[in-house]
């Protein structure tokens, strides 16, 4: 079995309400693919669901008038937009009423990431926001790539803490281990730097996920299953 047939299987045998916060010919016709197949529920923002109150979720309006009322911090001044469909979107899932939410195709990288960072916030384990891609070959082949939309122009520290979440996000979802596949003189600085700071980090890939810790060498080649390309800042 592939790893599409495995995710297939397994969205299916408990399909999960998934929030599309893009009003988008592309957002309708995955949301009927989704639907038909029997894979997901999917609720298309503007089309399914106009606004907030539409979801009739306390939970989600609480958490939306808390964030609303914050004036210090990074987000002072900037007025949360309740009707934005990215604020409705994350809200959904922060509060229980959604399962998880897909967001991009009609607005920028940098919306997305803040909407993100101000309503769900990050792990506790994770130190700077990144991103990656997750590639299936056409031999069938899982490939993470990361990070080409957030960090720009990484210092060493932070291509150590992108190589763990890269690492992780591919465990994660491939089920397995990352390899190493990098290759090239650049790739090859940037794991040498990164492996400086990996070293100092504990990880535990075996289930599915990442924790650093002082001390200690990395169980997994971390530094290994990244590749990086620079890239223009989002913000």
């Amino acid at each position: 079995m592939g790893i599409l047939d495995d995710w297939y299987e397994r969205a299916a045998a408990t399909p999960r309400r998934i929030v599309l916060a893009d009003d988008d010919p592309r957002a309708h016709e995955a949301a009927a693919r989704l639907r038909n197949d029997g894979l997901a529920e999917p609720v298309v923002i503007g089309r399914d669901l106009a606004s907030l109150a539409d979801a009739a979720h306390p939970e989600a309006d609480e958490l939306v008038a808390e964030l609303a009322a914050v004036t210090d911090g990074p987000w002072a001044g900037r007025p949360l937009d309740i009707d934005d469909p990215l604020t409705i979107a994350t809200a959904l899932v922060k509060s229980g009423w959604a399962d998880g939410a897909v967001a991009g195709a009609t607005r920028p990288t940098g919306d997305v990431i803040r909407a993100g960072i101000r309503v769900l916030d990050v792990a506790p384990d994770v130190s700077i926001v990144s991103s990656s891609f997750f590639f299936v070959l056409p031999d069938g082949r899982p490939l993470v790539y990361g990070d080409c939309g957030v960090l720009p122009d990484p210092t060493a520290d932070q291509l150590a803490a992108v190589a763990i979440s890269s690492a992780a996000t591919f465990a994660q979802l491939a089920g397995e281990e990352p390899a190493d596949g990098a290759d090239g003189a650049d790739v090859g600085l940037m794991q040498r730097q990164a492996s400086l700071q990996v070293q100092r980090k504990t990880c535990d890939m075996g289930g599915g996920g990442a924790s650093g810790a002082s001390g200690g060498a990395c169980s997994a080649p971390l530094e290994a299953a990244l590749l990086w390309c620079r890239s223009s800042p989002f913000l």
